[in-house]
């Protein structure tokens, strides 16, 4: 497994496993405020990056004689906030499939956080839009209880291995219809496509707005995620 930081913003560029070039890139970013790079310093298989803004700092390393891709960071957050956490991009078109033990199969809200089984679930990509058609469950949206996911895409297998299982994975924006219901459930994304969320956004009912409202945040949040490349065979 080849690694490459980038310089300039302390962010992953991209992972190279036996030749195969993975799209998984541009992140930590913090989904509240700015990411400016202060220092950044190769220290023995580390990167340690330090910023101000939003996010505070980001160390990538690699545990010893291990294949994981290891980040541990810092960020803050404050006021009535939406979401928080960090985020990547990756291309949707790539990926085929998702594997997970966690919560599920469904996804959640955070005004419906309940009636998830843990066990292992396995969801095929699709583009399931709830009032719209019958596409369950649906592919996209937030996770809970994640203990690791695999994501199966055309460029191999990335999984991702939350050390704190109370956090949230986003995998890419919930789509919603295009009608009137839309006005009260359609719920605004954080920007990029996977991410590690502590706070997700609550959700409305067919004509009702969300009676709970985005949580308020204050203080500085951290975590630790391991990150797993395969590439296809």
């Amino acid at each position: 497994m080849t690694t490459k930081i980038d310089r300039a913003t302390g962010q992953l560029a991209n992972v190279t496993v036996n030749g195969h070039v993975f799209s998984f890139k541009n992140g930590p970013r913090p989904l509240s405020g700015e990411a400016k790079l202060s220092s950044i310093r190769a220290v023995n298989a580390s990167v340690e990056a330090e910023y101000s803004g939003g996010l505070k700092s980001a160390r990538w390393s690699v545990p010893s004689a291990s294949d994981v891709l290891r980040l541990e960071y810092q960020y803050e957050a404050g006021g009535n906030v939406p979401f928080t956490g960090i985020t990547f991009d990756y291309p949707e078109a790539n990926v085929k499939s998702k594997r997970w033990l966690g919560l599920g199969p469904y996804r959640v809200w955070g005004n419906r956080l309940d009636g998830g089984t843990l066990n292992v679930w396995e969801t095929p990509y699709n583009q399931g839009i709830t009032g719209q058609n019958w596409i369950y469950p649906e592919f996209q949206g937030f996770f809970a209880g994640v203990r690791w996911m695999t994501l199966d895409t055309t460029e191999g297998r990335i999984t991702i291995v939350p050390h704190d299982p109370a956090l949230f994975v986003r995998v890419f924006d919930a789509k919603f219809p295009v009608d009137a219901l839309a006005l009260t459930t359609k719920v605004a994304f954080p920007p990029g496509d996977i991410s590690i969320l502590h706070t997700i956004p609550p959700i409305g009912a067919k004509g009702k707005r969300p009676a709970s409202q985005p949580a308020v945040e204050q203080g500085t949040y951290g975590g630790t995620v391991d990150f797993y490349f395969g590439a296809n065979p």
